[in-house]
């Protein structure tokens, strides 16, 4: 997918194993791509599938997403998150927005783990980190979902993968309209986000 040179770039870097994942992606990104001036695109970085780190730079937030695992990070967004120490020297992501969010077949499933390592990542790359709205997604109230980040996650989204359907019934709807809260809100700063300029 060819992103607009003049809009504001977000990509959602996830690995998903059975689908709920990729499903929670995807409404990221619908949210994300529901303000104007942005492009969002998902990328799916399991299993070496990312064929250039190209997106990734050019983009102005980097959203990632991956399973619970043993609650920690799957092995595949592991591995992924370590080739970015080939360019963790130059600080290419220093200033970019980060965020994040969690897919388990659990209510808790030890999501937080999962988030807290996303933002030590982030950290170490000099990301900017952006977690939930705790008001609801306040520019888009007439969206807000009923049980609007049921789990408390606000320093990241957390999404059940009850074994249901993937994107008829699981992950819930209120995880997946969540989801695209996330998404608006990374996009809504990262119109706005003007990183400092360093000499």
């Amino acid at each position: 997918m060819t992103m607009k040179a003049t809009c504001v770039r977000i990509a959602i870097a996830y690995h998903s194993r059975s689908g709920h994942t990729a499903a929670i992606a995807e409404h990221v990104r619908r949210g994300a791509s529901s303000i104007d001036g942005v492009d969002a695109l998902t990328l799916d970085v399991g299993g070496g599938r990312l064929a250039s780190w190209d997106e990734l730079h050019a983009s102005h937030a980097i959203i990632f997403g991956c399973p619970t695992h043993f609650g920690g990070v799957s092995a595949e967004m592991k591995a992924f998150l370590d080739a970015t120490d080939s360019f963790w020297r130059q600080m290419l992501w220093r200033d970019k927005l980060a965020a994040g969010f969690t897919c388990a077949g659990e209510p808790s499933g030890d999501k937080l783990t999962v988030l807290q390592q996303l933002v030590i990542f982030a950290g170490q790359h000099g990301m900017i980190w952006v977690g939930m709205d705790p008001m609801k997604d306040r520019a888009a109230a007439s969206r807000r979902p009923a049980n609007y980040n049921r789990q408390g996650g606000y320093i990241g989204g957390m999404a059940d993968a009850d074994g249901g359907a993937v994107g008829i019934d699981s992950p819930p709807a209120c995880d997946r309209e969540t989801a695209e809260c996330l998404g608006r809100r990374v996009a809504m700063i990262a119109t706005a986000w003007r990183p400092p300029i360093w000499t």
